[in-house]
């Protein structure tokens, strides 16, 4: 069941988690701002020790089956540390209407500060090889129930290529599910 927040007792465990952007905007349109995600996701492997099992990212949201050391610490710096430069791609993207639209849904919930992402990520604890499966079947077809492609594996910035084409070019992923 998702809740609003993670049991520091179980923020070693494997998440599903959503990142989504205020107010469902449309950021992610361009391969820059995949490639940026990407590179956070590497960074946050080898600092972080985050364990990737699958991933998405779409045009306004990304999913993500994953687990580390301290989930709530991950969190919280993938999200600080992508709003800060995010924010300086589409200000030299010349696409400040987004930056305003953006500030614009955070100021309408009353938050101070500037963020690319919804304030609640609803993380959902994995608690069974089953439930983990659901999550990266739903994680893989993302793209195909958006009619973004036909087959999950023809999604770029997918794991589903990890799993179907042994593609680990885009991300080097876990795909054992074997999970600690």
């Amino acid at each position: 069941m998702p809740t609003l927040y993670i049991d520091k007792e179980l923020k070693d465990r494997c998440y599903f988690l959503t990142l989504t952007v205020v107010d469902w905007i449309d950021i992610f349109t361009s391969e820059k701002y995949f490639t940026f995600l990407v590179e956070s996701l590497k960074y946050c492997q080898r600092n972080h020790k985050l364990r990737i099992f699958g991933y998405v990212f779409m045009t306004n949201h990304i999913h993500l089956l994953v687990q580390c050391r301290d989930m709530i610490k991950f969190i919280k710096n993938f999200k600080s540390y992508s709003t800060k430069l995010i924010k300086q791609m589409l200000r030299s993207d010349n696409r400040y209407y987004l930056t305003y639209l953006v500030r614009q849904a955070e100021l309408n919930r009353k938050r101070e500060k500037f963020s690319i992402w919804n304030y609640k990520n609803w993380p959902v604890l994995v608690e069974s090889d089953c439930f983990f499966e659901q999550k990266l079947n739903y994680i893989h077809y993302n793209p195909v129930a958006k009619g973004y492609v036909e087959e999950p594996s023809d999604w770029k910035y997918s794991s589903a290529r990890n799993y179907e084409k042994d593609d680990h070019s885009i991300i080097e992923i876990d795909t054992d599910g074997e999970l600690d």
